[in-house]
């Protein structure tokens, strides 16, 4: 997990986790302990909970910017543990920046547009180099993600790069983990509702843990929203020349004719 400040009611080791979960669809008695076989088994369908929300955008808990210093200039550079950008593989790359370093004490970040499949194919030539980087496209590549950049950096440049950071899978049954605000209580419910399906003999879940499981996970989701709409925009024959930048949030104009 990145380093943040956090108070220690935002801990908790798997075990607790599901000793708790358990608790809440009587699988378990106040003060019983779990199996160890058991519990070895719902470690891994807590995991795997947990693994598949790391696909769920508004799952993801911050979009962290890392700055990527290149040793090399080429076309296509690796993400991933032991790659050029020697990082945890994220889940997904949001966005990523070239950092223009003709002035070194006021560096310049500019956006790079982000590329598909179909529009990297359409490049119809791919080493064409330049001192800025415009386009780059991610193909989410195992184990490391392979991103190519258009034209090939011609001088020295950074990257920034802005990725998705998802909540840690448990190690282990026993070792506490941090986590931030709402995420302990959606995984107790949700995990609750999957282990009361899964697993044979032990209580449904009832009505009250299944809206507990939906709405735990739905506070998230709303507090990750962070998206931010795009400019609304007005068609060119009502407004005349060009189109109409509006802020929804502020209703107000947001820059005027574009």
């Amino acid at each position: 997990m990145p380093n943040v400040s956090l108070t220690t009611s935002n801990t908790i080791s798997a075990m607790q986790l599901i000793k708790i979960a358990m608790r809440k669809i009587n699988a378990l008695g106040s003060g019983e302990d779990v199996e160890a076989d058991e519990a070895s088994d719902i470690l891994g369908t807590l995991n795997g909970m947990i693994e598949a929300w790391a696909a769920e955008r508004l799952m993801v808990f911050t979009i962290q910017r890392q700055v990527f210093v290149p040793v090399t200039l080429k076309q296509v550079y690796t993400v991933g543990p032991g790659g050029d950008f020697n990082i945890p593989r994220p889940p997904a790359i949001e966005a990523i920046g070239v950092i223009i370093l003709s002035n070194p004490v006021q560096p310049l970040e500019l956006p790079m547009m982000k590329l598909n499949y179909d529009g990297w194919r359409g490049i119809p030539v791919k080493n064409i180099q330049s001192t800025i980087p415009q386009k780059y496209w991610d193909d989410q590549q195992m184990p490391l993600r392979n991103v190519s950049v258009w034209p090939v950096p011609s001088v020295q440049i950074n990257f920034a790069f802005y990725t998705w950071t998802a909540i840690n899978t448990f190690q282990d049954l026993f070792t506490p983990y941090t986590f931030p605000p709402g995420y302990i209580s959606a995984m107790i419910w949700n995990l609750a509702k999957k282990i009361s399906s899964e697993f044979p003999g032990f209580p449904q879940a009832t009505q009250l843990v299944l809206q507990e499981a939906a709405d735990t996970k739905a506070r998230i989701m709303t507090m990750n929203d962070r998206e931010v709409l795009p400019d609304m925009t007005c068609d060119p024959a009502i407004v005349g020349r060009g189109s109409y930048a509006y802020d929804w949030r502020s209703d107000q104009p947001s820059g005027g004719n574009k």
